[in-house]
Parts: C-alpha cells; structure tokens; sequence
C-alpha cells in the first residue's frame, strides 16, 4: 500500500472511530483534508503571533525555543510550532483528539513535536519541564473559579519566558470571587454542562472536561490574577496581531518572573493590582475642550 492510500486509510478509520475532525484544518499527503472544503491559515497564524512574541520577548532562535501548546485539541497551533523549528509539547485531556493530532504529526512527518494526554490543572503533577513559551489559547476560559489562580501560577512556574493568553474575557462584572486576601476578581460565570450533560461530557470537546462552570475575569481582573500568579508583568498588544472577530477576545502577553529574575528586571514598587471596575472616568472626567461641531476639523471626514 502505497503512503498516500495508508494515511488515507488510517484518517477514515480515526474518523470512524473518534469522529470527524472539528478544529484544526490540515491537508495530508494523498489529498486528505481533515476538515475538508475549510481551509483556514488562523490556526497557523495564531501559532506564528505567540511565536514572534516570544522571538521578541527572548531574543533566541526558533530552533532554541521550547514550546508548550495547552489543551492542545487536535494538534494545529503544536504542530504549526514545531514546523517551525521550535520543539514542542501539545497536552490535551482527551484521548480521542490526542489519536488526531499524533496521527497529524506522523503523516507530515513533523519531527519536533509530542503530544501528551493529561490535564492542564495539574501540570505540575506531568513533569514536563520548563518552556520558553507557553501557549494558552482557548483554554483558559474553561477554567472555574476556585482553580484559576492556582493554574496561573502552575504556568508561571513552569515558564522562563513569556505566556500567551488567547482568551475570551467578561465586558460586565455581575459576580465576584477572592482568590487570595486583598484581591476581589470580578466577571461571570459561563455554563460548561448543564445537569442533564453529566453522562456526556467526554463528548462536548471543546467544553471543560470535568467543571460544570467556567469564569470569565474581566480584563483588568485577568491581569490583577497574573501579578498574583508571580507574573512580572502582562502586556495585550495591538498590531499586527491575528484579531478575533468577537470583542470579548483578544491575546495578551505575561512575562514570567524567571524571565524578570534573568534580564535582571528592576523590580516595580507601585500598586500591583488595578482596581476592577475601571472607575477613572468618575474620579476624573477627560478634559475635552472644543471637542464639538461647532467648530469643525477641515482636514478630516465626519464619521456618521
């Protein structure tokens, strides 16, 4: 049997087995596509934006940079990496989708990647090793409550650079939990399975694999959860940048404090957490002067 007819072969009975392919386009030798007729380069470029973050942030070759890629689904932002040049670690909780990304993998013949099937809250428990960066896109807002801070900090200590959160966060603040004494983390809840789900959730792939809840912190309460994960710093860069169409989902960059300790970062004495809500704009107004129709801009285009 040629190449081409066995990975064919091998795809159909995954398929059979796990079912279709849901996240990750990938085309394969013998004109296989995993989710055929939905091309997509956002997986990639996704993979390629938290990689140039870190090329920025460290200032190391590709080939020098270990990756580790969270909650890794079927493999696309892991093997995009590793394609790259960076040696990389995809970890997923499911088994089905860990069959799909290293079944991915050995059909293109990507060398620099593995993939482990264990769970993201109890990272320090697999023994993986520290990482240059860490990539933590669409899994952070399946996380409940009482494990955020907890997982934040599991990350910061596993990380010697930079963390990459590629998130969805709340735009109101309708519940609050404190994680630590001095810390209020305002945002609300999102439901991961109802009551009548529990016998199926090894089935809903892209929800929590055991949490029935899920809670989105607000922007600044995500970065207030950083600083109190040991994070020396968290930065949401603007351009270029991959944007999500929704508002509510963005990246943003942590810096570990391995890497702060490493480059010698001075430290920074002034307030470590914002306050949340944002209430600047009560205590003092924007000073807007002639900023009206009256007298109007001739260089420039009204909007309507």
């Amino acid at each position: 049997m040629s190449i081409a007819n066995s990975i064919r072969s091998g795809f159909e009975d995954i398929v059979r087995e796990d079912g279709p392919w849901t996240a990750h386009y990938f085309e394969l030798p013998g004109g296989v596509e995993t989710m055929p007729g939905q091309f997509s380069t956002w997986t990639r470029n996704r993979a390629m934006f938290s990689l140039r973050c870190a090329q920025l942030a460290l200032g190391k070759p590709t080939s020098s940079i270990r990756a580790l890629d969270l909650g890794c689904l079927e493999g696309g932002i892991a093997i995009a990496l590793a394609q790259a040049g960076c040696e990389v670690i995809g970890l997923e909780i499911r088994e089905q989708s860990i069959r799909k990304a290293r079944f991915v993998a050995n059909a293109l013949d990507v060398q620099r990647v593995t993939f482990v099937q264990g769970d993201m809250l109890r990272l320090a428990d697999l023994n993986l090793g520290n990482f240059d960066l860490i990539v933590c896109a669409g899994t952070l807002y399946h996380v409940d409550a009482p494990e955020i801070l907890h997982f934040m900090q599991s990350l910061n200590a596993s990380c010697q650079g930079i963390t990459v959160f590629d998130t969805h966060v709340a735009m109101e603040a309708n519940e609050q939990y404190s994680p630590v004494p001095g810390l209020e983390v305002v945002g609300k809840s999102i439901v991961e399975h109802a009551p009548s789900d529990q016998a199926r959730k090894s089935e809903k792939l892209w929800a929590s694999a055991e949490n029935n809840h899920s809670f989105w912190p607000t922007e600044r309460s995500l970065a207030n959860l950083a600083i109190a994960a040991g994070f020396a710093q968290i930065t949401r860069p603007l351009a270029p940048i991959p944007e999500w169409k929704w508002q509510d989902r963005a990246f943003w960059v942590a810096y570990s404090s391995a890497h702060a300790a490493a480059v010698g970062a001075v430290p920074y004495y002034g307030t470590q957490y914002l306050p949340d809500p944002d209430r600047r704009e009560a205590m003092c107004p924007t000073i807007n002067l002639q900023a009206n129709d009256q007298y109007p801009n001739p260089n420039t285009t009204r909007l309507k």
